[in-house]
């Protein structure tokens, strides 16, 4: 029978290193062209309306591709499965190089936008990978620590974005893409060797530990469909759908409510990179000691709680409001780093991949739809009020759905489940 693998090597620290900057280097590239989309559109020579759906468009496809085939990138061990993606990744970015400098016609632009498909499916990919081996090989007493570290990539790469300003004035709209695409392949042989495998011995020690944590142990297609994991799904989508109404009017309201001077949004991006660090600091210091299940209903009702006050104190002072738009953004944060672990935590080595694929495809489905909805809610006489309390129903709904479809099982640091996992190394 093959021995289980080394559980601690995960958080030996030169491996966590190349984990948190391979991560951000990925994140930096698939965020970027959100904060800067204007300068990038106007240096392809596109409109913005026209980029902006061809993203959203291309999100959308890569999230369901990347479902499509995770069953089966689920064989490949995590290292391989997360080589492979890196090393497509970065040649994906590179071959913006072969495109023109403005995306006029209309096979510059496919390309462009086939160029983001293959992206985007290689980065959701990767993330399933490396989640999978985290939750395979870290004590579940470290799991809300180690995941928080890992996780500090998304508020590194929002630091990173100053220099994607630099390089697009110097280098244009290609050279952020041809820096990250360089920098994602020298991630790849490294992950090879580094990341640590996710499978649990054999098939009958995988039953057993399965059975013995009460996780679900059969897959149905693309990913495990139990009540439970259902629950999840359902929870996921509420959760995001309206943290996101809130998200996509923020913008629009702060400018026409307080005329979004240079003061105004530079505060507001400071606080949006004050939630995302605090999200990482709530996830390493205090997910472990209140469990990973009991973080995902707890966050929800904080959302919905800050979304109401939000609301309360809408259009009246603008740094309150901003104070609020902070604490729903931390707490919204901390619930997908939350739901990403737990996912990681509830299903087994052969259907990991599968389930967080799901997972983020989900959230890819989340923003689609709080994008169409978001605008006409915002234009109803409530205004501002509307978007933000229909977003904290929508919290509450998920926090219900998920306490309700849970299986009752403790939390990801409880000492049940670390017995079960002293055990299994016996």
């Amino acid at each position: 029978m093959t021995s289980p693998p080394e559980r601690s090597r995960f958080t030996k620290p030169h491996i966590l290193l190349l984990v948190v900057l391979s991560k951000l280097v990925m994140n930096s590239t698939n965020r970027f062209l959100t904060p800067f989309v204007a300068f990038f559109s106007e240096g392809m020579g596109i409109s913005i309306e026209k980029f902006t759906v061809a993203l959203l468009a291309v999100g959308e496809v890569a999230s369901l591709l990347s479902l499509s085939i995770s069953k089966h990138a689920a064989k490949l061990e995590p290292g391989t499965l997360a080589a492979i993606c890196y090393f497509f990744a970065g040649l994906f970015n590179l071959a913006v190089l072969l495109l023109p400098d403005t995306l006029v016609s209309t096979w510059a632009l496919v390309t462009m936008c086939l160029l983001r498909l293959g992206f985007g499916t290689c980065y959701n990919l990767s993330l399933s990978a490396i989640q999978s081996s985290l939750a395979s090989n870290v004590d579940p007493e470290w799991q809300g620590r180690i995941t928080g570290i890992v996780e500090s990539s998304w508020t590194l790469a929002s630091a990173s974005f100053a220099a994607v300003g630099i390089l697009l004035n110097k280098a244009g709209w290609k050279g952020p893409f041809v820096l990250n695409g360089a920098l994602t392949l020298l991630f790849a042989l490294p992950l090879y060797f580094a990341l640590p495998s996710d499978k649990q011995g054999s098939k009958e020690e995988t039953k057993k530990t399965a059975e013995s944590q009460g996780l679900n142990k059969e897959s149905k297609g693309l990913a495990m469909l139990s009540f439970e994991s259902l629950g999840l799904y359902g929870c996921l989508l509420l959760k995001d759908t309206g943290t996101y109404l809130i998200l996509t009017t923020f913008s629009l309201w702060l400018e026409e409510q307080w005329g979004h001077g240079a003061e105004e949004a530079g505060f507001a991006s400071l606080v949006i990179s004050a939630g995302e660090g605090l999200a990482v600091l709530m996830m390493a210091t205090v997910s472990d000691w209140i469990g990973i299940e009991n973080c995902v209903s707890f966050v929800s009702f904080a959302i919905a709680i800050g979304t109401i006050g939000f609301g309360i104190f809408e259009a009246d002072n603008l740094h309150i409001c901003l104070a609020f738009f902070g604490l729903t953004f931390m707490f919204f944060e901390w619930g997908a780093i939350s739901m990403i672990a737990y996912a990681g935590s509830k299903f087994t080595a052969d259907t990991r991949v599968s389930a967080l694929s799901t997972v983020f495809c989900c959230m890819a489905i989340a923003r689609s739809v709080s994008a169409v909805i978001a605008e006409p809610i915002y234009e109803l006489p409530s205004g501002m009020k509307g978007v933000v309390f229909s977003g904290a129903i929508l919290q509450l709904c998920a926090a219900t759905l998920f306490v309700c479809t849970r299986n009752g099982s403790e939390g990801r640091g409880s000492k049940r489940e670390g017995m079960v996992w002293v055990e299994r190394q016996l």
